[in-house]
């Protein structure tokens, strides 16, 4: 598929074009699958961490494959590669790419359950983190319920060494996570999961700061009701433990709580929504001076309608964006674009 989205941001020297496209492709046989996919995003916007305005762009590609050894024995795999740019309005602009490759194998234990060793291989080029190489063991488990009214569960917990080619320094730490679906009965739904990694220690800087390195860490909580057979109440809670995507030497926690309502209709959906993000910024190093925190306030309004058969997608919006703290700013913004599929 492919789109374009206008977006009229209140200031005619800011009026921006996002562009994205994306392709899958897949083929099933009777004892495995091979799939793969590739995308490119260009979005701008407001950016906490950039103190204003950034634009992103992103590239994506994947191939992954599955095959079944035996009637109890699955073997996972895949390799990425990711790419992205973010340009700081009237500033930097820094860039970070990751390839990875990685194979798990599942053991069937029971109908509903399965586990297995898992390795992932990982090359990152980051400005902010330099170049690593990242080699992690660890065991994953699923289990999916047979009823709709149950718990699924997902994870993996291992240990992950990490070598900074531009540093010189190693770094060993944990890694793993977690991933919780609850639904009750067609309308309660909870999900939610968390997640965490290690990182150089002497570029990067995260929580958790122990012997060997830090951790990266990142969580989030979901809710949904269904109030009506087209009426939909969602929330969700974010938390991210990481470092700055447009800084050297600076970590972010973020916060950010989501609300939403959503309609559908005959023919397309609607929906209205606000966010509030909170960024705290924690800087290292010689002569590091501390930066004020972040918190902005979004409300939006939204609207989608199929057309051509379900192959393309009309979406339009409406965003109000108010940052205050560390650095002040308002903006908003009317966006509508069209995205195809074939």
């Amino acid at each position: 598929g492919l789109g374009d989205v206008y977006k009229r941001q209140g200031d005619s020297s800011l009026d921006t074009v996002d562009h994205f496209a994306e392709a899958t492709l897949s083929y099933s046989g009777s004892k495995g699958k091979v799939s793969a996919g590739a995308g490119f995003g260009q979005v701008s916007g407001g950016n906490q961490a950039a103190a204003g305005r950034a634009e992103t762009q992103r590239l994506n590609a994947y191939i992954g494959a599955s095959h079944q050894l035996s009637n109890r024995l699955v073997i996972d795999g895949e390799l990425s590669h990711d790419f992205r740019e973010v340009d700081q309005e009237g500033g930097a602009t820094f860039t970070d790419e990751v390839t990875s490759l990685e194979v798990t194998a599942q053991w069937v234990v029971a109908p509903d359950f399965w586990m297995g060793p898992s390795v992932r291989y990982a090359v990152s080029d980051s400005d902010s983190l330099g170049e690593t190489d990242s080699v992690a063991y660890t065991m994953a488990f699923g289990y999916v319920p047979p009823s709709l009214a149950s718990l699924a569960l997902s994870g993996d917990l291992g240990i992950e060494l990490v070598d900074n080619d531009t540093t010189g320094v190693d770094s060993t730490g944990f890694t793993g996570s977690l991933n919780v679906d609850y639904s009750l009965g067609e309308r309660f739904t909870v999900g939610g999961g968390a997640s965490y990694r290690t990182v150089p220690e002497s570029v990067g800087y995260g929580f958790g700061g122990g012997v060997g390195g830090d951790q990266t860490f990142s969580g989030v909580l979901r809710i949904s009701y269904k109030l009506g057979d087209t009426w939909n109440l969602r929330s969700a809670a974010r938390v991210t433990s990481s470092a700055s995507e447009v800084s050297v030497g600076e970590s972010t926690d973020r916060t950010a709580l989501s609300l939403a309502l959503a309609k559908d209709f005959e023919k397309g959906s609607g929906e209205v929504g606000t966010i509030l993000r909170d960024t705290n910024y924690e800087v290292e190093g010689a002569g590091a001076v501390p930066r004020e925190s972040d918190t902005a306030l979004t409300g939006y309004v939204r609207y989608y309608r199929p057309f051509l058969s379900n192959s393309a997608r009309f979406s339009s919006s409406f965003q109000w964006t108010e940052n205050s703290g560390g650095s002040a700013w308002e903006r908003f913004q009317i966006s509508a674009g069209a995205s195809f599929r074939f």
